[in-house]
């Protein structure tokens, strides 16, 4: 059985060259309310608990990089198929 508080709390965010968002909890599901372009879900990610959080962004279905959550939080930057 899993903990509902601690399932509750992102652990892991990727952000995608096209600007799109996953989010998944600590057991590995995704959290369709954290979800989308990051322009619309930013704000519900500034609200969370990111305490134990990764970031990374890449290309989907090739390469993830780990980012810091203030690279992420800036939305002036985007992440690149190069880098």
């Amino acid at each position: 059985m899993t903990n509902p508080i601690a399932d509750n709390a992102p652990k892991e965010v990727i952000l995608f060259t096209n600007g799109m968002v996953a989010v998944f909890n600590a057991v590995g599901e995704q959290m369709p309310d954290f979800q989308g372009e990051r322009s619309q879900v930013i704000q519900q990610l500034r609200n969370a608990d990111l305490s134990e959080c990764k970031f990374s962004a890449g290309v989907w279905g090739k390469s993830l990089e780990p980012i810091s959550q203030s690279q992420f939080f800036d939305e002036t930057w985007l992440p690149t198929a190069t880098g």
